[in-house]
């Protein structure tokens, strides 16, 4: 009965040493993945206050593309927005 006892001690050892190396595995994964977001976010620095909302950047970003249309710089399929994502609290990021 120790013996059995001592091999399920050793099996959940085994099974929490298995799972502590998959998250060391998954760890700088999922660290490069959370730091991209938080700055798509604007989370990693103060923001300046005296920079100009997304929409108006993106205004800015059409109208030079619509320029650009009309003087034939550029093809007609190039006047959209790519946009990166969108997050729950409906801003670009």
């Amino acid at each position: 009965e120790a013996i059995e006892s001592a091999l399920e001690k050793v099996d959940e050892y085994a099974e929490s040493y298995n799972r502590l190396e998959q998250l060391d595995k998954e760890f700088p994964d999922k660290l490069k993945k959370s730091i991209l977001q938080y700055a798509m976010q604007g989370k990693l620095v103060e923001q300046d206050p005296n920079d100009e909302s997304v929409e108006v950047l993106l205004e800015k970003i059409r109208a030079e593309k619509q320029k650009l249309f009309e003087e034939g710089k550029i093809k007609k399929k190039d006047l959209d927005i790519s946009i990166v994502s969108q997050g729950d609290d409906n801003s670009y990021y």
